[in-house]
């Protein structure tokens, strides 16, 4: 709650943007932001956290042509945000990573930040140092070409290595897909339920379609993106 509401604070303090927040629960507990989002709640019926789907949700809301698959626990600097969008502008890239790794934020710095929306507080105090490159946190589309390449795909349930597919598959049907190598996300602190890692009962069964893209062709994988109902517009 606390991260959601520094995320959209800090993205509204500085852009004019079009926001789209998606909750799914038994009952809302966000519904407070629809004033100031566009809001939309999914009563869930599973009993797994639907991330793919709520992403496909949002895409298909979504009226500019191109999106930013934000998660809600990431702070980015602000030129990075306008950088990757250029590259997107461009028509020379379909997907753009607008960072290369990401430094954790702690409880307490968070804090800090929250008082004064400025991102130069994270950056003073840590070192920009690289780890292993990074496929989550957010990227950057083009919603067209998105779409056409089958957008998120919801046989990932729960958590799994979507991010990694996601990545695979746009770089295997052809798109082009660009990263700022130099620049960092910043990953606010939270605790982790049992969708937030290997222990959720869908793991293997994510494992094995994530094995399933990586083996197909682009023939192939065309072929499987067809047959994803979710694809229809």
């Amino acid at each position: 709650m606390e991260n959601i509401k520094l995320c959209i604070s800090y993205l509204q303090n500085n852009f004019n943007t079009h926001i789209i927040v998606a909750e799914e629960d038994k009952v809302s507990k966000l519904k407070f932001l629809i004033d100031s989002v566009d809001y939309i709640f999914v009563e869930q019926k599973e009993n797994f956290f639907y991330r793919t789907r709520l992403l496909n949700m949002m895409i298909k809301r979504s009226n500019t042509p191109f999106i930013c698959n934000y998660d809600c626990d990431i702070l980015l600097k602000p030129e990075q945000y306008i950088n990757g969008i250029n590259m997107l502008r461009t028509k020379k890239f379909s997907m753009v990573y607008p960072h290369y790794s990401n430094i954790q934020i702690s409880r307490a710095l968070r804090n800090s930040i929250k008082q004064k929306l400025n991102i130069g507080l994270i950056c003073a105090g840590l070192k920009n140092k690289r780890d292993v490159i990074s496929y989550g946190c957010c990227n950057m589309v083009n919603k067209v070409d998105y779409i056409k390449a089958g957008m998120e795909n919801e046989n990932f349930k729960s958590w799994g290595p979507e991010d990694y597919e996601r990545y695979t598959r746009m770089i295997k049907l052809g798109y082009k897909v660009g990263r700022l190598n130099w620049e960092m996300s910043f990953h606010l602190e939270h605790s982790r339920g049992v969708d937030s890692g290997k222990s959720n009962p869908y793991f293997e069964h994510n494992e094995q379609e994530y094995e399933k893209i990586k083996k197909m062709n682009r023939l192939e994988l065309e072929k499987y993106i067809k047959t994803w109902s979710w694809t229809k517009i």
